[in-house]
């Protein structure tokens, strides 16, 4: 599976609920995972909070998954 196969299967569920929203209209927000691998759920989450109106995202991972042969 290439990694345009791994966006089209992209979390769609990454969104925030309608209540919580306001939440982060203007504000900065930091997205925490003890892992990345091809970074398709931390995008997807990326573009969750910028589409609720957050004004800058900071990602930060304990492990990145090693993509060489």
């Amino acid at each position: 599976m290439g990694i345009d196969d791994l966006f089209g299967n992209a979390p769609k569920g990454n969104s925030l609920a309608n209540s919580r929203k306001d939440d982060l209209n203007g504000r900065k927000a930091v997205l925490i995972g003890d892992a990345m691998t091809s970074g398709v759920t931390l995008s997807a989450s990326t573009h969750a909070c910028y589409a609720a109106g957050a004004a800058q995202i900071f990602i930060l991972v304990l492990a990145r998954a090693d993509k060489t042969p």
